[in-house]
């Protein structure tokens, strides 16, 4: 598609604006976008695409893929609302030379969807089903303290977000830093993880939601999950703080289980899909940051803890019985991290809590001993 030439596909105008970084080709299935097709990407080279009447969309995921399995080039993927940038996710790319689903960590409407080039590398990036916001997907709710919020949106509970809730962690408003987190348990009934369900209630009250399970895995255990927001920046600016999670499992039975409880979550520190991250401390705390912001990732009191490239650990926790293997740091790209609590008694008719923190530009554990003795 050469600089200026335009396509329309359904009810979207596309239109290359600067450029010639960008092709028709080979989709999943059908055709789909190439960029990069003939030689690398070309920094600032940009595709838009708009409604044909000018309405706004949302999007929610999008499938990529390198056709030789090597890093391919990387695009910002940026959404504008009346010619402002509201949305960004930032260095996308891939290595994997099979089709994979991305969610888009989108959280509000846009009316110009921009793929603009980032960074040469070694192979092409294919792109293709983007999935446009539908009545079918409303958000489930959100949360709100100072000028921070969570939005939870109800697509996180489907087939293609397998990681529990897609959710956004903006400090402050519009500028986010996570896509989905969720828990999975396995317990002795259990053959593999199960993985965090759609919850049976969902309550939002100001800074805070609370979520319900009554029937979960093969043991049938009951669960409470509480986030809590807190915007901990002078003046409530929403410039750092932090979200508090905490799951309850209760045994319903007169028969005692032992639990493992695994919390998995993806982070985009400033939209950014590739950040540098490493341990604060064994197992149980991460950091992962992108230019001057730090997210951190703590579980606390966790056993272990994984971190991978999106999705080799989500595919993991999906799949086989595991157990994670302190792997993963020092890390840099696109950034996903689980912790486990590993074999934690469940008594009968008893229950067991877990709890873990993202943060913001703050220290998401203990402040005392934070690196161990020194």
């Amino acid at each position: 598609m050469p600089d200026g030439q335009g396509h329309t596909e359904g009810r979207f105008n596309i239109r290359v604006e600067p450029g010639e970084s960008f092709a028709i080709g080979s989709g999943n299935p059908g055709k789909g976008l190439v960029v990069g097709p003939a030689s690398p990407v070309v920094p600032g080279d940009t595709l838009v695409i708009t409604h044909v009447d000018g309405h706004p969309f949302k999007i929610h995921s999008f499938d990529l893929y390198a056709p030789y399995g090597s890093p391919s080039d990387a695009v910002d993927i940026i959404g504008r609302l009346n010619g402002v940038q509201t949305e960004i996710l930032a260095g996308v790319s891939t290595s994997s030379h099979e089709w994979a689903t991305r969610p888009s960590g989108f959280n509000g409407y846009i009316d110009e969807l921009r793929i603009v080039g980032a960074t040469p590398d070694a192979d092409s990036l294919y792109l293709d089903n983007l999935v446009v916001e539908g009545e079918s997907i409303p958000p489930l709710g959100e949360i709100v303290h100072g000028a921070s919020r969570m939005v939870f949106r109800a697509e996180g509970l489907d087939d293609w977000a397998d990681g529990g809730f897609g959710h956004s962690l903006e400090f402050p408003v519009g500028v986010d830093h996570a896509i989905e987190s969720g828990w999975f348990l396995r317990t002795g009934s259990d053959t593999s993880q199960v993985r965090q369900p759609g919850p049976d209630t969902a309550e939002y009250h100001g800074d805070s939601a609370t979520f319900t399970w009554a029937d979960v895995g093969a043991a049938g255990l009951s669960a409470t999950l509480t986030v809590t927001l807190r915007d901990s920046s002078p003046g409530l600016l929403g410039t750092r703080g932090s979200a508090n999670w905490t799951l309850t499992l209760s045994n319903p039975s007169g028969t005692p289980e032992v639990v493992n409880l695994f919390a998995y979550s993806d982070l985009i520190p400033d939209g950014s899909m590739k950040v540098e991250a490493d341990l604060v401390r064994d197992y149980d705390w991460l950091r992962a940051t992108s230019g001057m912001t730090e997210v951190e990732f703590f579980g606390r009191g966790a056993d272990g803890y994984q971190v991978t490239a999106w999705s080799d650990l989500l595919d993991l926790l999906n799949s086989v019985t595991t157990t994670l293997d302190n792997s993963g740091t020092p890390f840099i790209g696109d950034f996903t991290a689980a912790f486990h609590w590993q074999d934690r008694p469940l008594p009968a008719n008893g229950s067991v809590t877990f709890n873990w923190v993202h943060s913001v530009n703050e220290l998401a554990g203990d402040r005392l001993f934070g690196n161990g003795f020194e």
